[in-house]
């Protein structure tokens, strides 16, 4: 007969093996849950965060954002969210340690994409890429594409989920027109098996097939959204300069796409901007300003096949602007209002303050805006032991 007490010691500190496979299994904001529970589940969370736990589709973590960078190098630091406390690491570090662990002085041409963590930048002599973690210092170089692409896109192991390789790619893509039609030339950089992150080749140089009566005009840094293993960008007609429809590439397969955008969104590019994003489980998701009695923004979100559905408006008072940047993992877009940038939650709709505009700010300078979001690994890796 076990002693008493013997099965309840058990569930107070079981195996560890048993309690990876329990955390595995739990949504992301469960298993943050978890790691305050006590010592042992926070050793455990701590210890296995980048081996074992994998983030869950199951819903968008805000706090993940620590910022944006314009592609110039200048860091935007947002406002702290409740786990900042948690974290060994101020977000403002995030900035530090990319100019230390990037030497952004040697790669004059900036930031060409974002991604869970991880940033690409481009060689000022444009033959050469660095993938770097600013949290980490972890920096590799990697030859360029075989042509000058419109952009580079990374795409990390969370996009390919329910996939288990953390293994980075990147597209390089580039919008050939012919006349009034276009096709994409493209080129995938694929991972060695099993090697360190930035360790690959490319593969051959593409064309997708030749799309009828459009034009690409998103084809540019941060223009993309990644949607279940494949790089959408917005298309419009060449025939009345409408947003029509997106095109991607998978980069699962290799192969192209088209698909048709919702009819309310199909609107002339210079009505206002037309972002593209995802759903918290990944569907593709398009975002509209909307200019009626009180100007707000659009969700619309793929259903399935073509069929589209509104999600939700979020109303923003005093709303001037969307600006093109969209945190895939933390759900949030910047938007200027009267005299401030706001981080809406495209989720709840709620927003947040990120900074007072001063009117002798130039609002364009340092181009595109790269939302900087804590890898998931990394993010419960630099949680405070207690």
């Amino acid at each position: 007969m076990p002693a008493r007490g013997t099965d309840m010691d058990v569930w107070a500190s079981p195996p560890l093996d048993l309690l990876l496979e329990i955390f595995g299994s739990l949504s992301s904001t469960d298993v943050v849950r978890c790691a305050g529970v006590c010592k042992p589940w926070r050793r455990a969370i701590i210890g296995n965060a980048a081996s074992c736990l994998r983030p869950r589709p199951d819903r968008f973590l805000p706090d993940l954002l620590l910022g944006f960078f314009n592609s110039d190098g200048r860091w935007r630091q947002r406002p702290p969210g409740p786990f900042a406390s948690a974290l060994s690491v101020s977000a403002a570090a995030a900035h530090y340690a990319y100019e230390a662990a990037c030497s952004f002085a040697a790669y004059t041409s900036g930031i060409l994409s974002s991604r869970d963590g991880l940033l690409l930048l481009e060689g000022k002599e444009g033959d050469d890429l660095c993938l770097c973690n600013p949290m980490t210092g972890a920096r590799t170089f990697i030859a360029a594409a075989a042509f000058k692409p419109d952009a580079y896109v990374l795409v990390s192991g969370y996009d390919l989920s329910p996939s288990d390789d953390p293994a980075v790619r990147i597209v390089a893509a580039e919008a050939e027109h012919i006349d009034t039609d276009v096709t994409i030339r493209y080129q995938l950089f694929s991972p060695t098996s099993g090697a360190a992150a930035g360790t690959g080749a490319w593969g051959p140089v593409m064309r997708s097939p030749v799309f009828k009566g459009l034009m690409m005009t998103r084809m540019y840094r941060c223009g993309e959204v990644i949607s279940r293993g494949a790089v959408h960008w917005l298309a419009v007609s060449t025939a009345d300069i409408m947003y029509t429809c997106t095109l991607a590439v998978d980069v699962r397969t290799g192969r192209t796409c088209r698909t048709e955008l919702p009819e309310p969104c199909r609107i002339h590019c210079f009505d206002g901007p037309l972002l593209l994003a995802t759903c918290r489980d990944g569907c593709l998701s398009v975002l509209r300003v909307v200019w009626d009695w009180s100007p707000g923004v659009q969700v619309w979100v793929l259903a399935g096949g073509d069929q589209w559905m509104l999600q939700q408006t979020i109303d923003v008072e005093n709303f001037i602007w969307m600006k093109e940047a969209v945190g895939p993992r933390s759900g949030c877009i910047l938007v200027e209002v009267k005299g401030q940038e706001l981080l809406v939650d495209i989720e709840s709709g709620s927003s947040r303050l990120l900074r007072d505009l001063d009117p002798k700010d130039d609002l364009n300078g340092g181009g595109w805006r790269f939302p900087y979001e804590m890898d998931w690994s990394t993010y419960l890796s630099k949680l405070k032991q207690f």
